[in-house]
């Protein structure tokens, strides 16, 4: 996210709040929001539309922009940010321990809707 959005990401990855899709398209995030009535019908449409494009263009590029992201550290920030999170999954926290109980007795919804309650206080 640092290369999208820059620091506006501490913000969302120190909180762990959920945007909504509009809000992450004004940031950046996401290229395009389509209702979920449509959305297979648009990712259709683009596909094709990207199908339509020489293989060796799209590879070339491909090639090129991913280099480019390499250039930037990419890579290693992806290494880092994937430790980080099996550090996270693996560490156990009284918070943690309580999600996983309710996931468990009560279903993902449930530990979901409780964990965003614990923030319910400072929307």
């Amino acid at each position: 996210m640092p290369w999208v959005i820059g620091q506006r990401c501490r913000e969302l990855i120190y909180t762990g709040d959920v945007i909504p899709a509009d809000e992450a398209f004004r940031l950046g995030l996401v290229n395009r929001v389509f209702p979920k009535a449509d959305l297979e019908v648009a990712a259709m449409k683009i596909a094709k539309r990207m199908s339509r494009v020489a293989m060796a263009a799209l590879q070339w590029n491909k090639r090129a922009l991913n280099q480019t992201y390499e250039t930037m550290g990419f890579g290693a920030a992806m290494q880092y940010g994937l430790e980080a999170c099996v550090m996270l999954d693996v560490i156990e926290t009284p918070e943690g321990k309580k999600f996983m109980e309710i996931q468990k007795k009560d279903g993902l919804a449930a530990a979901i809707r409780w964990r965003d309650a614990q923030f319910a206080l400072f929307v």
